[in-house]
Order: structure tokens, then C-alpha cells, then sequence
């Protein structure tokens, strides 16, 4: 029977000699005509130990999947391998050890890495595919018998593992990735669980590895984050996830769009399902150690800060947005909120850019559509200064302004305020010298 053990020669680069003249190759950039003469043939080498390697593997788990295909030919459902619990943190084990083996090859031996990475990654998905998944859907065995809450939680750490060396879609692979997600939407402890074992392992990979290997650990986490985040709570506000998001919502720190968008996207799941990250410190009880009054308001004046080069504008809005409509009546949070914006929406004009000011300033004269009805007459009070000086801050005119707002104005849905907001918009037409389109 195909086993974790037969994974383990190709979670192996090599024999240790090989592995010393990996790491002289990879320190030294100079080598004598013999050395770089006998390059290729040791890369040859190694080519070959990998092909029979990978045939070994294959012929093991086709035998035992036909084994297992012909056992349970005459019973009424498939029965998935068998496996241990060792196996699982065996399997952890050797993905953290190959990461690093991998690191380790010069540019020499990229090639080499990059066939062993797809090879290892195709052989563990295989195995996991007619183990662990199976045994998620609960399609028998002895591995029935574990929690799926753990089950589910070694799931999502190998896959976070093994995400440098995904190139391609795989069957094992998405089968795995199915039911993890599933169980994560659907179990609160299962959600739980795969968050901290998830942090934990970014913590390890941050203290002992490099950053190539947490960066695509980092992705998939976020990726994850939005699946299980209504299951969550409170558990979202702990100060290292808060901490991980603030960083990688930077994209100075990440140079990626794509993970600097997914950090974005996952602030904004725990300013909805994280209550205490919307309420200022003495509303909720807690003195937590962001300073500007919540952690949904030192993301907004970070990621207006980073606007538009490093923050897409509706994770932005939408952040606004949920911050807003937590307040309470007496809170002073949307005046703040809006006088952020201002100032964003003027830096943004200097700059060049009246498109996206524009969409700034909209944002503002919109936290009047969703911040309590008692707020209101405070932000119309700061819209009216804030249009009384568009034309030394904003780079437009007190028309354009007006404008905006009548755009705004048509997309509230709430006629428990529309009628006080249209009247304020006709008064601030005439005193300004004409009437704004409504």
C-alpha cells in the first residue's frame, strides 16, 4: 500500500554529496573549466534519479489504487486508504524541509527544483486525494474515526504548504481543496481550528524560513480567510491576524497587486464579522493597542494613505462603509471618517488624478447615506465647508461638488432622510449661485 514513507524520496532533492554541491554552487560563482564541464552531466543525473523515483511512486499507487478499487468493487460505497495521524504531521514535516531544500538549488539547478516541486506536488495529491479527502467525505476507512475539525485543519496547512509548487490544476488537489471548504463553511470548529494552526505556521515559517517561502504560504491563507471568516467572530480581531493584514495590505511590503488586493478584501470580512474592530476602545471595553481609536479606523487612514497606488478603491468603500454603519448615535467616528476622505480626495487632486478624487469625495457625501439618522446634520455641516473651499483644496468648483453629491443623493435608498438631504442640496445650489442637477 502507497504510504507517507514512499512520498519521502521525493520530498528529497537528493543524497547528501548532492546536496553539498548545491549549496558550493549556489555560494560560489566561480568555477574551474572541469567543474562547469561536468555541470550538465550531474544535472543529468539527478534528472534521471527523479524519473525513477516518480515511476517508483507511480507504480505503487496505481497498485494500490486498483487494490483498493477491486476491495471495494462488491460493498456499497468506495472506502478511501487508510492512514495514520502521524502520517498527516509526517507529511507536514517533509513539506517544510522540501521548501527549504528547494531554496537551497542555484540557478544551475532551477530546472531540477522546479521538476522535483511538480512531480512532489502531483505525487502528495495523489496520496492526499485517496486518503484525506476521501476521508473528509467520510467515505470510510479507519481515518473516519478523527475529527473532521482536525482533519480539515491538517488539510488547509498542507495545502498552504505545498502552494509554491502548484503550477497547475490537479484532481487530488481540488478534490482536497472542495472539502476543506466545505467543512470550513459549514463548521465553526473546523473554521476556528484552520485559523490558528494557519497563523501558527506563518509565525514558524517567519521565524525559520525566508520570505520566498512565506509569501506563497501568505496568498493562500488569504485566499482561505473570506471562506471561513463568517464562522469566526471575535477570533478575527486577534492582534497578529490584524497585524499580518495592516502588512500585507501595504503593497511596498508585498510588491504584489494580487496578495496586496486579497489583504484588502480580507479586512473588510473582519470589520463584518469582528464587531469590536468597528467600536471605538471605549465602547467596546478594551484598550487595544491601535491608537486611532479602533482598528477599522487605522486601516481606513492606512489605506488612504496607499490610495490609489496600493489600496482598490471598493475594499476601500466598502470598509467605510461597515465602519460607518456600526456606530452608534453619539459616536464621533463618521465626522472622522469624513474628514479623512477630504483630505484624501485633495491629495489625490494635487496629484493630478480628478477621476479617482472624485470617487473619494463621492465616498464622503456617501457616509451621510448610512451613518445614523442623528449624525446627519454634523455631516452636512463639514460637506458645507468642505464645498465652501473646493476651489483652493479640490481643484474643482463648488458646482462640481454639488454635483457629486446629487449623484450620491440618487443612490440613497433611505426616504427616511432623502427628503431632509434634497432640501439641503437646493439650499446649498442657490447660496452657491445656481441650482446643482438633482
Amino acid at each position: 500500500m502507497a504510504s507517507v514513507e514512499d512520498l519521502r524520496p521525493l520530498l528529497t532533492l537528493g543524497p547528501a554529496e548532492t546536496s553539498r554541491v548545491r549549496r558550493r554552487n549556489h555560494h560560489h560563482h566561480h568555477h574551474d573549466r572541469d567543474e562547469k564541464t561536468s555541470q550538465p552531466s550531474l544535472v543529468q543525473d539527478l534528472a534521471s534519479l527523479l524519473e525513477r523515483r516518480r515511476m517508483d511512486w507511480d507504480w505503487k499507487f496505481q497498485g494500490t489504487a486498483a487494490s483498493s478499487s477491486s476491495s471495494s468493487s462488491s460493498s456499497s460505497s468506495p472506502k478511501c486508504l487508510d492512514f495514520a495521524p502521524q502520517d498527516l504531521e509526517t507529511l507536514l514535516s517533509l513539506s517544510r524541509s522540501f521548501r527549504q531544500e528547494i531554496e537551497v538549488c542555484g540557478e544551475d539547478f532551477e530546472g531540477y527544483a522546479r521538476d522535483c516541486a511538480s512531480v512532489a506536488f502531483d505525487a502528495v495529491f495523489d496520496w492526499l486525494g485517496a486518503t484525506l479527502a476521501r476521508a473528509l467525505k467520510g467515505e470510510g476507512g479507519a481515518a473516519h474515526n478523527l475529527a473532521p475539525e482536525w482533519m480539515c485543519s491538517k488539510a488547509v496547512q498542507l495545502m498552504q504548504n505545498f502552494e509554491f509548487c502548484r503550477a497547475q490544476s490537479h484532481g487530488g488537489y481540488l478534490g482536497l481543496l472542495r472539502e476543506a471548504v466545505r467543512a470550513l463553511r459549514t463548521s465553526e470548529g473546523s473554521a476556528k481550528l484552520a485559523l490558528g494552526d494557519c497563523l501558527d505556521n506563518l509565525d514558524r515559517t517567519a521565524r525559520e524560513e525566508t520570505n520566498a517561502s512565506l509569501f506563497p504560504k501568505t496568498y493562500f491563507f488569504l485566499r482561505m480567510l473570506p471562506v471561513m471568516a463568517p464562522n469566526l467572530g471575535e477570533d478575527l480581531a486577534q492582534t497578529r491576524l490584524l497585524d499580518l493584514l495592516m502588512l500585507f495590505s501595504d503593497r511596498n511590503a508585498t510588491h504584489s497587486d494580487e496578495v496586496c488586493k486579497l489583504a484588502h478584501e480580507c479586512v473588510c470580512q473582519v470589520l463584518v464579522h469582528a464587531p469590536s474592530t468597528t467600536r471605538p476602545k471605549a465602547e467596546c471595553g478594551t484598550r487595544k493597542e491601535w491608537d486611532d481609536c479602533c482598528f477599522g479606523i487605522s486601516y481606513v487612514e492606512a489605506a488612504l494613505r496607499g490610495y490609489p497606488l496600493s489600496t482598490p478603491y471598493n475594499p476601500l468603500a466598502m470598509a467605510v462603509v461597515t465602519l460607518v454603519r456600526a456606530q452608534g448615535e453619539e459616536s464621533r467616528v463618521p465626522e472622522r471618517i469624513c474628514r479623512m476622505l477630504a483630505a484624501a480626495a485633495v491629495r489625490v487632486a494635487e496629484a493630478g488624478d480628478d477621476v479617482r478624487a472624485s470617487a473619494v469625495r463621492k465616498l464622503m457625501f456617501g457616509v451621510c447615506g448610512v451613518a445614523p439618522l442623528g449624525q446627519v446634520a454634523r455631516l452636512l455641516a463639514l460637506y458645507e465647508a468642505e464645498i465652501g473651499d473646493s476651489r483652493g483644496k479640490h481643484g474643482a468648483g463648488p458646482h462640481d461638488l454639488l454635483t457629486e453629491f446629487a449623484a450620491v443623493l440618487d443612490a440613497i435608498g433611505d426616504y427616511n432622510r432623502k427628503p431632509d438631504l434634497s432640501s439641503w442640496l437646493q439650499r446649498m445650489g442657490t447660496r452657491v449661485g445656481g441650482q446643482a442637477r438633482l
